[in-house]
């Protein structure tokens, strides 16, 4: 397409001028050529200047192709972003006509209200500004002052919609970036709740349904915090209304991600029917085989897994896995396999299972401590299951070891990981003796049971080790 661009600067009708061979020979090297390598090439001598000069039309050339509407409307982009690009082209536009038809102002303002009209219709404020400031100038200016108060007027909404919608954006990105610094419950709840109150407030400002998408996020975050998850369902729902219903909003993208939220806060509920459907909905939203799909699917497995439907999910993640194989980097192909061990496990495959758990090919680069303590405590699992109690204190053994590494290395397991170990402990080391092992672990049953230790279905603890120690005593 780019090349097709240059080639439509020939003025001889022929598309072997010097920018496209140019264009063709950095094109296809490996390595970066220098200005003298390329006057060689080109020229068959040393010429510098004029080379520079080439190259320096080439990059210009360059930057118009990649902002040309075929080349807008043909990358995947977002449709308010090419929306924007093209207005803010068109701005440009209006002001190569006032130079070009100066005192043609009729022409200036229709083409600045087509502008205006969109970016209103799309919530592109910035576009709006500049359009606005424009038309303040190229209209208000000759038509005197009650049209160019009007316009001004206009223009400050604008700049006030800019600054409150630009608040409630920074208050969704300072979230995402508190969520990386792993605070404490408190911390984040705070933080949530000052920044769902800012952003209510510039919603109010803004009258953008954008800024309400953002907000209704930030106030869905607030309740799972809160463990509010009927009033998180409700929000997500609402969510999908206002996406539905607004062109500025919609995105395909965006209604998946919602789906994808309602269907967690289900599965948190134990409404694994619904959630299941709302995960069906999510992947309908993505490309089959993108990772958006995939973390769809994921919830659609969790969802069956836990809703009892065993062969709808080992038929979904056996398909995951072909499917990924070659596509997913290495964390996400290894919680698949994982998630596949899990499901032997339910059902009490255990072989099967412990076969899975020993390939060595697991690679966890997000939340390590998690999902390999995890996958070995499930190895433990089996062995108890199996009765082979020394098999499993050895393997606990090393499970301990591995702990050891972590502390060394900075990393800590969690509060309910650590009661899991302690329970494995005691149990292991009464070698399986329920009712010494009841009596010793009745106040780590009890730990482990409380909020704030509870089991996250959507964690790497896919199996709830406390419900499953329960049914072993």
């Amino acid at each position: 397409m780019v090349r097709k661009f240059l080639a439509s600067y020939s003025s001889n009708g022929k598309s072997d001028t010097l920018t496209l061979r140019l264009f063709d020979l950095l094109n296809k090297r490996q390595k970066a050529l220098s200005n003298k390598d390329c006057a060689m090439e080109l020229f068959g001598k040393d010429e510098m200047n004029r080379i520079r000069v080439l190259k320096s039309r080439l990059k210009h050339k360059l930057i118009d192709a990649l902002v040309t509407d075929i080349v807008v409307s043909n990358i995947e982009m977002d449709e308010d972003s090419k929306t924007a690009i093209i207005l803010k082209k068109k701005l440009i536009q209006c002001h190569l006509l006032y130079f070009s038809k100066k005192g043609n102002t009729k022409l200036i303002s229709s083409y600045l209200n087509e502008i205006i009209a969109k970016a209103a219709e799309q919530e592109l404020y910035s576009v709006l500004i500049e359009a606005y400031h424009l038309k303040k100038l190229y209209e208000g200016f000759r038509k005197g002052m009650d049209c160019y108060d009007e316009l001004d007027q206009l223009h400050h909404k604008a700049i006030n919609q800019y600054t409150a919608f630009t608040a409630i954006v920074n208050d969704y990105y300072k979230v995402l970036l508190k969520y990386r610094l792993s605070p404490g419950k408190k911390e984040i709840t705070s933080f949530l709740h000052a920044a769902t109150k800012r952003a209510t407030k510039n919603v109010l400002i803004s009258e953008s349904n954008i800024g309400a998408y953002y907000l209704n996020i930030l106030r869905y975050a607030l309740c799972i915090e809160k463990h509010e998850l009927e009033a998180a369902v409700a929000i997500m729902e609402n969510q999908i209304v206002l996406l539905n219903n607004s062109k500025a909003a919609y995105r395909k993208d965006r209604l998946g991600a919602s789906y994808d939220y309602l269907c967690q806060s289900n599965i948190k509920l134990g409404k694994y029917t619904d959630a299941a459907e709302y995960a069906a909905k999510g992947k309908t939203c993505f490309k089959k085989g993108e990772l958006n799909y995939s973390v769809a699917e994921e919830l659609e497995f969790r969802s069956y897994l836990y809703g009892g439907n065993i062969s709808q999910a080992e038929k979904l993640i056996k398909n995951m896995r072909k499917t990924y194989k070659d596509k997913m980097d290495a964390h996400r192909l290894s919680t698949h396999k994982f998630f596949l061990a899990n499901l032997y496990f339910i059902k009490k495959d255990f072989s099967r299972c412990k076969r899975l758990l020993s390939e060595n090919d697991y690679e966890f680069k997000k939340n390590r401590t998690g999902w390999e303590f995890n996958l070995r405590v499930l190895y433990i699992m089996c062995l108890i299951e199996q009765q082979k109690n020394d098999e499993a204190y050895d393997k606990y053994y090393n499970l301990n070891r591995l702990i050891t590494r972590y502390k060394d290395a900075g990393e800590q397991l969690n509060p309910r990981n650590n009661l899991i170990l302690q329970l494995l402990k005691r149990w292991l080391s009464h070698g399986g003796n329920k009712s010494l092992a009841k009596m010793k672990q009745s106040g780590l049953l009890e730990k482990i049971s409380q909020n704030k230790n509870r089991w996250d279905p959507l964690g790497s603890e896919i199996i709830d080790f406390h419900d499953w120690f329960k049914n072993q005593l």
